[in-house]
């Protein structure tokens, strides 16, 4: 049975070369974990997957599933999030999957269901992101996650803040307003 979320803090509290410790607090649960650059980025990977949520809702291209596996050394953290266009909820499954050691299983999996409004999910993306991105600027941030290797999703985050393109069927281009993508910028310092 899914748990329904009101809140969602999402907090990183470390991030150094090629590693973030993400907390992610729903209502008064709080799951913790290292994210490793042998995988995604954690944060880079929710300012995308909401993104991503975001076009296809602009596109009314409802997705089926979604979803995020970070590595942990050892161990998995997945997170699956299945948008529902009916009632603007999402759905997210956690489970850890940590790796044999020792030929015992550390930790057994946990697996979380919860059922979160897509604008309270969202709305903690961006709130952590404009932080972190205060704290270690873009560069930092890039220099931080294993040298640039997965960059901060400027794009992506944009789209987040409001940000629109427009195509161009005739010479099948995409354009965009700078300076209103530089008001944005500006708007969460």
């Amino acid at each position: 049975m899914a748990k329904h979320i009101s809140n969602i803090e999402i907090t990183v509290s470390e991030m150094s070369f090629g590693w973030q410790m993400i907390h992610l607090k729903f209502d008064e649960i709080q799951i913790d974990f290292y994210g490793s650059y042998i995988g995604q980025c954690p944060l880079s990977s929710l300012i995308s997957l909401m993104a991503e949520i975001d076009a296809d809702i602009d596109n009314e291209n409802i997705p089926d599933e979604m979803w995020v596996k970070w590595f942990e050394e050892p161990g998995v953290f997945e997170m699956d999030i299945k948008y529902d266009g009916l009632n603007d909820d999402i759905t997210i499954q956690i489970s850890d999957e940590n790796l044999l050691t020792g030929g015992e299983i550390s930790n057994p999996n946990e697996e979380y269901h919860f059922v979160v409004s897509h604008e309270v999910f969202r709305n903690a993306v961006i709130k952590e992101s404009s932080r972190i991105l205060k704290a270690y600027g873009l560069r930092g941030y890039n220099e931080n996650w294993c040298n640039g290797i997965d960059n901060f999703p400027m794009s992506a985050f944009l789209r987040l803040l409001g940000n629109k393109s427009k195509y161009n069927s005739e010479s099948d281009t995409y354009s965009s307003d700078f300076e209103h993508e530089i008001s944005l910028l500006k708007s969460i310092l």
